[in-house]
């Protein structure tokens, strides 16, 4: 009964004295879309990553080689995951560099990041992918944004084959 009060007492406050045809007094529930599912996402394995973007804002010097559009492709690389929902991986780099990833899983949405770090150079981090997206059949696929090098900004989407 308070509970119906208060949401009446709400929607009078906001939506003048008069009542609305068809509004009950039960509640409605919000339903979090990652978790309709009603399962944990389980993309621990091996991963096939690719998509597409484009990136803008590149200083001069790095213009013709980071602006416009780009495909993605990133070598097949071990996830792991905890109970958790934790994600992490070390993807394979050349002499200087890491490719650090780490992420979380909500239901069947995955949020990952993927670091690139240039251990010799004067910008310690090179780029920072970060994924949003939603597992269906072992196949997560949604959008992303790239920030780097230098003021280079991008964004595109993805999809990541888990196996």
């Amino acid at each position: 009964m308070v509970a119906s009060m208060k949401r009446f007492v709400a929607i009078a406050l906001l939506g003048g004295c008069e009542l609305v045809d068809g509004l009950t007094s039960t509640p409605v529930d919000f339903v979090d879309p990652c978790l309709q599912a009603g399962t944990v996402a389980a993309v621990a394995g091996i991963w096939n990553m690719g998509g597409s973007g484009s990136r803008d804002d590149c200083p001069a010097s790095l213009d013709a080689l980071e602006t416009g559009a780009f495909v993605m492709k990133v070598p097949a690389f071990a996830v792991a995951q905890d109970t958790d929902g934790k994600l992490s991986a070390t993807l394979p780099a050349p002499d200087g560099f890491t490719v650090v990833f780490s992420g979380s899983v909500h239901g069947t949405c995955v949020t990952a990041q993927l670091v690139e770090t240039d251990l010799r150079g004067a910008l310690p981090v090179l780029r920072t992918w970060t994924f949003n997206g939603d597992n269906a059949d072992s196949v997560i696929t949604g959008e992303f944004t790239v920030e780097g090098p230098d003021t280079c900004s991008g964004e595109g989407s993805f999809s990541a084959s888990v196996r």
